[in-house]
Order: C-alpha cells, then structure tokens, then sequence
C-alpha cells in the first residue's frame, strides 16, 4: 500500500503527499527528502484513516 502522508507548517497550512508502495521493497527505512515552505512542525501518516491499523497513536510526528 502506497503511504499517505500530511506535513503541517508553522503558521498552520499543510500538504498532502503520497509517497509509492515500492518504498516497502528498499527495506525498513526510508527517507523522504523535498524542499519546504516553512518549518515543517507535524506529520501525520494515513491522517484520513484510510488504512486499517490497530495503533494510530504512532502514526504522528510532533516537534518538540
């Protein structure tokens, strides 16, 4: 399944990206590397629930 990502700036606008199922094939990790309006301040994976998943409190990135 392909991963549905949500970034969240710093003044609070936010884009969806989509990232291909391929990246499951390069291993456990990978890297999304793009340039950025603003200070990237949250990110959310599957933030419309489109997948099934039994621990949803992971799916979101916060900067401290």
């Amino acid at each position: 399944m392909p991963v549905e990502l949500r970034l969240t700036y710093a003044g609070g606008a936010t884009e969806n990206a989509r990232l291909p199922v391929e990246i499951w094939f390069q291993g456990g990790r990978y890297a999304y590397v793009r340039k950025v309006p603003a200070e990237v301040v949250k990110v959310e994976v599957d933030p419309d629930q489109h997948f099934p998943d039994v621990r949803r409190e992971n799916n979101v990135w916060t900067k401290r």
